[in-house]
């Protein structure tokens, strides 16, 4: 009976910090995120069609956004299986993680 309990407590805090590790990835992802994001959108280089001498925002290079945005949804789906895995591990269902 106390090997049963022993193994289920290494398995929790395992799971806990499995947990961990996803919630703190997202929000560190998000974080880059929002630096690379707030830079490119007030970044200005390139001519424009227009002759006045004014420069395209990074943020509207296509290229830019192919490369920034898979990222940040990224972040989102790490912040919210985060989430859904500790509420299943608050809830006491481990053995769904």
């Amino acid at each position: 009976e106390a090997a049963p309990r022993r193994k289920a407590a290494s398995y929790s805090s395992m799971t806990f910090v499995r947990v961990q590790i996803v919630m703190g990835s997202g929000h560190t992802l998000s974080q880059a995120c929002t630096i690379a994001i707030r830079y490119s959108a007030v970044r200005h280089q390139g001519a424009t069609a227009k002759d006045d001498g004014s420069e395209t925002c990074v943020l509207d290079y296509r290229m830019q956004q192919q490369r920034l945005l898979p990222l940040l949804a990224t972040s989102y789906a790490f912040h919210f299986a985060g989430a859904a895995m500790q509420r299943l591990a608050k809830g006491g269902d481990v053995e769904a993680l």
